[in-house]
């Protein structure tokens, strides 16, 4: 074992020189932050939903922690134009800056942590499609800080689904409904693609097609 390890400490260099040279790109799934993450809306009630004097719980921060982290570590790197002034983005990094101030009377900083809930779409919760029906299909919450991106190739296009934070629910008790019907326009470029593009690329942390 100790033979393996150092063989693998002697590597840690090339696999560095290597991800610092070759453009990586990212996306989250569940086990970036907790597992079955938003299963379904009453998963999100419990973990997100505020209490009876409007304190949020300690689920919303544990969520809040891994999307700023997402953003400053990997999502920053998959799209610069996302943090460009003024943009969502831009509020993040700001935002993150205040979070855990030294000038803070205390951490989190409140008014940092509810402007990130605000832009991470926290303070809400997924609602029902028909509102005669509170436990049928519900919507998934359209946040101002959006996740998924697209690269464009010489003659193709990839497009990284958010599947995770814009998605829909079959039931307010049931499975999630992948990317929801609503969100999908935003995330999947429509057809035809434009002159000299051949190939669209999909990638999505979850299965697209699944036995029936």
């Amino acid at each position: 074992h100790l033979e393996d390890l150092h063989r693998y400490r002697l590597g840690q260099p090339k696999v560095r020189r290597a991800l610092a040279n070759v453009p990586t790109y990212m996306i989250f799934d569940d086990h970036d932050v907790t597992d079955d993450w938003n299963l379904n809306p009453v998963w999100c009630e419990r973990v997100h939903k505020a209490d009876a004097a409007g304190k949020a719980p300690l689920g919303r921060q544990i969520v809040r922690n891994a999307l700023a982290s997402y953003a400053l570590f990997q999502d920053w790197g998959n799209d610069l134009s996302r943090y460009a002034p003024g943009s969502p983005g831009q509020q993040v990094l700001t935002q993150m800056q205040r979070l855990f101030a030294a000038q803070a009377a205390t951490w989190p900083e409140p008014a940092a942590a509810a402007e990130l809930d605000r832009l991470f779409g926290l303070d809400k919760l997924p609602q029902p499609v028909d509102a005669s029906r509170p436990h049928g299909r519900h919507d998934a919450v359209d946040a101002p800080m959006k996740w998924h991106y697209t690269v464009e190739g010489p003659q193709f296009t990839v497009a990284v689904l958010d599947n995770r934070t814009r998605r829909g629910f079959a039931s307010r008790f049931g499975p999630p409904a992948n990317v929801a019907v609503s969100m999908l326009g935003d995330q999947i470029p429509t057809a035809p693609l434009p002159a000299g593009k051949e190939v669209l690329i999909v990638v999505a942390p979850l299965q697209v097609l699944a036995p029936s």
